[in-house]
């Protein structure tokens, strides 16, 4: 991978964690899919291991490097556990869903992406290859769901 094609060389990285646990405050991080808007998807599969969180601390606490994903808060939380800060300008999907339609079942990647991008889903397999499909669906979705909230005059609420 060269420089340009690092996870946040372009501005932007979208991360998709993966826990072993729904509660924000008790999950540990089990792997991180991180992808630049174009150009391979990386995932750390292993992040609890000594060493591995604190070599990207630079990237998920550059203020310089927008981060998009779903839930960022739960990331937040799990990382801050850590020791490692989440900074920088974020558009959370999940949240953005939300502001559109509380009602809305799910607000998560994988279903934003089948209703506002026309991507199948894909049941069971492997949970990191759903991660690499949901990081690049992040970039996908952000400028749709910006879009929506524009035409809805929810900008403001959702910041």
């Amino acid at each position: 991978m060269n420089s340009g094609d690092a996870p946040g060389a372009a501005g932007t990285v979208a991360l998709v964690p993966l826990f072993d646990s729904v509660r924000a405050t008790a999950a540990h991080l089990t792997a991180l899919a991180l992808a630049p808007p174009a150009g391979p998807v990386s995932v750390l599969a292993a992040p609890g291991e000594p060493g591995v969180l604190a070599a990207l601390a630079p990237l998920l606490g550059d203020l310089a490097v927008g981060k998009v994903g779903s839930d960022l808060k739960a990331l937040r939380v799990a990382l801050a556990r850590q020791g490692i800060g989440l900074a920088g300008p974020s558009f959370d999907l999940a949240l953005a869903s939300y502001c559109l339609n509380p009602s809305r079942g799910e607000h998560g990647i994988d279903g934003l992406a089948e209703e506002l991008l026309g991507e199948p889903r894909v049941e069971g397999g492997d949970p990191a290859a759903a991660a690499c499909r949901a990081a690049r669906a992040a970039h996908a979705l952000r400028p749709v769901l910006e879009e929506r909230l524009r035409l809805h005059g929810m900008e403001r609420l959702f910041r």
